[in-house]
């Protein structure tokens, strides 16, 4: 039904060789015992002014939507290395079901929404709350890229396009669910950072990630990504400052192991911008998280590991001052193909073409800016960028000098990271990265939407402010 969804793995490679305001909120400021905190767990959100919470059936399905999509690095990789010990044929076939599973799921429950409000959402919705909702900008980019890409014949388009869809219909729902929720994405936060730990400490004496058990996990370099969701996660579930930040630097002890700079690098600025993000007072926890992160920035490349991945090397980008792992050469290519559409851009996965057919065939073109820009063209950059940006408006973590809350905290540092990843590294198309972001940041969205703190509620509490004073009688 979905056709081919590859994600394979491949040995030896880099990650990327793997292949507004839709909500109002019910009640602003809910949680009145702090602002860093959870709203009560039976929250309910109102969708342009329609309850979408008001039948059970329609919340279990989101539910279990978002659990597929969360817990998909558990469903993934875990289960096909499984067959591939049993030398079982069954591999292929279960990752296309898992994959189509998690896009039914999303799907259904964004239908049953839309099916049960027929009659009441399409006469309340607001085109000025469209415009500021950064979910409305990520739909107009998919469906330009859906556009651009439907005279192509690309070998990974479809795959591109349905990661993209469950990306942003995961998003949605993860908006709309009650913060009941919150109780699973703990379990899920303890559990992945206490394995990732694990696995860490158990990389530094063993080496266990680049056996062939390890590379069918997904390598190091999967490993490192997957620590930068579990510190985002540390910053989504209430937790000590102390205790946050003492596993955040175990979670950054794990990459450096694995020898990722990319991951290393995110990891430790996601960390170090959440635990300012979240202090009563930003310079004074600045004063010292500062020189702690640049001290273990500069203690890890240090690592004889890492060392020697930063020496150049022969398949170093010639001229490079440090061993690029050869993206140069995919890089070029890839901007003289964009040159050809720059307007319009070539449809999805066109930009992995290139760089599989480059001098220095790789998978993916190793940034996701150059993907955006290649696939999409100019135009649909800047749809992608007003997504970004209103992300960031609606999910800045602090207001009236105090942090928000975790939920928002947490949706504001997994845009962070995707800035920071994306210049140098691959995620957009892989769906044990990106559906599990595409929870956090949905939930944090939802939450942002709920606390009235956001710059657009500001705005419109001063405009309200304006009107009442004009209206007033003149004595």
């Amino acid at each position: 039904m979905f056709g081919a969804i590859k994600i394979a793995v491949v040995v030896g490679g880099d990650i990327g060789d793997e292949v507004g305001r839709f909500v109002g909120p019910d009640e602003p400021r809910t949680d009145r015992e702090r602002s860093h905190g959870l709203e009560r767990s039976d929250t309910r959100v109102i969708a342009v002014g329609v309850d979408l919470l008001d039948d059970q059936r329609a919340d279990q399905m989101s539910r279990l939507a978002l659990g597929v999509a969360l817990f998909f690095p558990f469903l993934y990789y875990p289960v096909v290395t499984l067959f591939w010990l049993a030398d079982s044929p069954a591999g292929g076939a279960y990752k296309d079901a898992i994959a189509a599973l998690a896009a039914l799921l999303t799907f259904a429950a964004l239908g049953l929404y839309a099916w049960q409000r027929r009659s009441d959402l399409g006469s309340q919705i607001e085109v000025r709350r469209l415009f500021q909702a950064p979910e409305a900008w990520f739909v107009v980019f998919l469906g330009w890229l859906v556009v651009v890409s439907a005279l192509q014949r690309e070998p990974s388009t479809l795959q591109n396009l349905i990661v993209y869809a469950v990306f942003i219909g995961v998003a949605l729902v993860a908006g709309t669910v009650s913060l009941s929720f919150t109780r699973v994405l703990r379990v899920f936060v303890w559990v992945f950072a206490g394995i990732l730990i694990v696995v860490g400490l158990w990389e530094a004496i063993g080496d266990p990630l680049r056996s062939d058990v390890g590379w069918q996990l997904g390598g190091p370099r999967l490993y490192a990504s997957y620590g930068i969701l579990a510190v985002v996660g540390l910053f989504a579930i209430r937790m000590n400052t102390w205790l946050r930040a003492g596993l955040g630097l175990a979670l950054f002890a794990g990459a450096v192991i694995s020898s990722s700079r990319s991951s290393m690098a995110t990891l430790l600025v996601v960390l170090v911008v959440g635990l300012v993000m979240t202090a009563p007072s930003v310079w004074r926890r600045l004063a010292w998280v500062a020189p702690v992160g640049l001290a273990s920035f500069v203690l890890a490349l240090q690592a004889p590991w890492i060392r020697a991945h930063m020496a150049v090397s022969s398949i170093t980008t010639p001229g490079a001052p440090i061993d690029d792992s050869g993206r140069g050469r995919v890089w070029i290519p890839t901007i003289e193909s964009w040159i050809n559409q720059p307007i319009s851009g070539l449809g999805a996965g066109s930009s992995q073409t290139v760089a599989r057919e480059s001098d220095f065939p790789l998978d993916h073109p190793h940034s996701e800016y150059l993907r955006i820009l290649h696939d999409a063209g100019l135009i649909g950059f800047v749809f992608f960028a007003a997504f970004v940006a209103l992300a960031l408006v609606w999910l800045w973590p602090r207001a009236n000098g105090r942090p928000r809350g975790e939920l928002v905290v947490g949706g504001f540092l997994i845009v962070v990271a995707g800035l920071v990843l994306g210049t140098i590294e691959n995620y957009l198309v892989f769906p044990s990265l990106m559906w599990p972001a595409a929870v956090f940041l949905g939930l944090g969205l939802g939450a942002a939407r709920r606390d009235g703190q956001s710059w657009f509620d500001a705005r419109r509490r001063v405009r309200a402010a304006s009107s009442e004073k004009t209206e007033l009688p003149q004595t």
